[in-house]
């Protein structure tokens, strides 16, 4: 937010984290301001895109183009409207450790600016790139990326697609069981619950650009689907990782608050696990990693909980077995007015309302089954 009381210049960030770090640093004018809203922050949020380019990403980077380490990922998470900002992060996994090879923490985002970005990182590396697999979040991404790895396999990972049929089905009360059963094993039986899907009228119209393009990203053979299954448990890995990391930030949207997590205990973590603990031998190895249990619209808790919209920011929650049973929750203050969420900040009914900024896994169920200290 521009702040006259604690604002961070860019020159003053470029100065604390250090110019060996970087790999864009624009700011003002300099940063791209679409027309469009969606793809912007408010007008009370500074202009600024930040790259991040650490010695260790360098190396890695180097380590993925040299190496068979499986594919590479491009994710964003965060939000224009709620949080300011996007980060992007193109990583890869080496022996099941998540691996950042950038950072890019935007106010607004132009698929040049992204192009920028990634051809920043391809020109660290020798003229002629080894062909690799990149595994994107939108059918978007493909052109941006084409325009600068050219000779790259570029697809749609599972994950985006598993989460988005989710957030359109299980949040809603439009679909019958049937439809909102194959949703739920999506994840774990997908090609047979994708066939179904894609027949259902509403769903067919609201996911036009997904069922319509299925046979660019769909896998056409063994190898390609064992990479097409493994895309969602890597991508499950790093918000997890993200999420995590990030449980204590502010809300506020304030972007220095994110450059100190990134530089000083994201990048961190990871190099020192990295320097410790990775078996040099197993890198090429894809080692499953399912989020199921924990994922935003995964939990059987869902499939008995009916929420009533009561006006503004208000929501009702009722269960199927405890009809009288009601809570109130706010959505825009995110908070719920029950007696978990009283002693531990976070509840079923603020979870199950919430859409997923990051990520948000069943913590109240994990907290239940934590002793109290």
């Amino acid at each position: 937010m521009l702040d006259d009381e604690y604002q961070y210049s860019i020159e003053r960030w470029a100065t604390e984290i250090g110019s060996k770090n970087m790999l864009i640093n624009w700011s003002g004018n300099r940063v791209p301001y679409p027309k469009d809203a969606r793809f912007r922050a408010k007008d009370s949020v500074g202009r600024l895109s930040f790259g991040f380019w650490t010695p260790f990403q360098q190396e890695m980077w180097k380590v993925f183009i040299t190496q068979d380490v499986g594919p590479c990922y491009l994710d964003a998470v965060f939000g224009f409207e709620k949080s300011g900002f996007l980060m992007w992060t193109l990583f890869f996994e080496y022996g099941g450790m998540t691996v950042p090879v950038s950072f890019l923490i935007t106010t607004s985002v132009t698929t040049r600016l992204l192009s920028d970005w990634l051809a920043e990182i391809a020109m660290a590396g020798p003229s002629d790139l080894p062909k690799r697999t990149m595994y994107v979040n939108t059918m978007k991404a493909y052109d941006f990326v084409v325009s600068v790895f050219s000779d790259w396999d570029v697809r749609y990972a599972k994950y985006y697609i598993t989460q988005e049929l989710r957030q359109l089905v299980l949040r809603s009360d439009a679909y019958g069981k049937e439809v909102v059963e194959h949703v739920r094993v999506v994840n774990t039986q997908f090609a047979g619950a994708f066939r179904a899907l894609r027949i259902v009228e509403g769903l067919a119209v609201k996911m036009k650009y997904l069922f319509t393009k299925s046979e660019d990203w769909m896998p056409k053979n063994k190898a390609e689907v064992s990479l097409f299954e493994h895309s969602s448990g890597a991508i499950s890995r790093w918000r997890y990782l993200l999420w995590m990391t990030m449980l204590g930030h502010s809300t506020v949207q304030r972007i220095d608050l994110v450059l100190y997590y990134v530089h000083a205990v994201i990048l961190p973590g990871v190099e020192g696990a990295y320097t410790r603990f990775v078996d040099r031998s197993s890198a090429h190895e894809l080692v499953p990693f399912s989020m199921d249990e924990m994922e935003y619209g995964g939990s059987p808790s869902h499939e008995t909980r009916r929420k009533r919209h009561l006006g503004g920011s208000l929501v009702c929650l009722t269960e199927d077995n405890e009809p009288l049973l009601k809570v109130i929750v706010d959505l825009e203050l995110q908070v719920c007015f029950c007696e978990m969420f009283r002693v531990n900040k976070i509840c079923h009914h603020l979870v199950y309302c919430l859409p997923s900024a990051v990520h948000y896994p069943e913590l109240p169920r994990v907290l239940q089954e934590i002793p109290t200290a």
